[in-house]
């Protein structure tokens, strides 16, 4: 289920049922430290709020168009920030579109255009960042060899670059000869891979085990996608880290 602020609009990660999309409400430490919960007006907001999402939930499964600078410009208006907006309502979306397609129950039409809408909305949230170089990115996001599903790096990197982490985002994935490339070029403090199946993970142990030989420190390691997500992830074992929210992620 997806945990909402009900005082600040902000999202406030998943709980069990994880297969489970709708929205349940609390509060945030930030509102609970404020006392904000006093704060009738506050409780006035949510109706509108949660007919929001109800309406962008069943326009999404129905398969009709409609405009992501609308939904940006709607959320704004009721005090979502446009990266609350993509973790806490677009991506969950998605996942229950996709799984609602493996079931039957929504056309590929409807998942594809569901997924140009949220690669449109990222697009326009990230409109008026300074994006540093690319060879200045403190991250690097990777593709894992043979994983097609593009749009959750694609999420993973609005995430940092809305959080202010300058992030390089490279997808689809690269051959490893030119993946061990990148890192000894680029030398990033951080390397993240996006993973959908086990046998990519083979790509993310090649290049653990083959940068070092080739003098250069290896980043920091992160796994994350619908492999971790789906629990189909076995130990990897140091040094990779599982992430399961990038909400946990420290750059410090």
């Amino acid at each position: 289920m997806i945990r909402w602020c009900s005082y600040c609009q902000r999202f406030l990660g998943e709980v069990p049922p994880l297969d489970s999309y709708d929205l349940t409400h609390g509060i945030c430490r930030v509102c609970r430290e404020r006392e904000t919960f006093h704060d009738q007006e506050a409780l006035e907001r949510l109706d509108p709020v949660k007919r929001f999402f109800a309406e962008i939930k069943v326009l999404a499964l129905s398969g009709a168009p409609f405009a992501p600078r609308d939904l940006l410009e709607q959320s704004r208006r009721l005090g979502i920030a446009p990266l609350d907006f993509l973790m806490g309502i677009l991506q969950p979306l998605l996942y229950e579109i996709g799984e609602r397609w493996a079931r039957g129950e929504v056309t590929v039409v409807t998942e594809h255009r569901f997924t140009a809408l949220t690669a449109a909305f990222i697009q326009l949230a990230e409109i008026g960042l300074q994006a540093p170089p690319a060879s200045d990115a403190r991250v690097v996001l990777l593709s894992a060899h043979e994983n097609y599903h593009t749009l959750g790096i694609q999420i993973a990197s609005a995430y940092l670059h809305l959080s202010g982490v300058a992030c390089e985002a490279i997808y689809p994935s690269l051959p490893l000869a030119e993946a061990i490339a990148l890192v000894r070029r680029r030398r990033p403090l951080v390397l993240g891979f996006s993973v959908a199946a086990p046998a990519q993970m083979q790509y993310v142990h090649d290049i653990v085990r083959e940068v070092p030989s080739h003098g250069v420190r290896l980043p920091r390691i992160l796994v994350g996608g619908s492999l971790v997500r789906t629990g189909r992830l076995p130990d990897p074992g140091w040094p990779i880290e599982v992430v399961q929210d990038l909400r946990d992620l420290r750059f410090d």
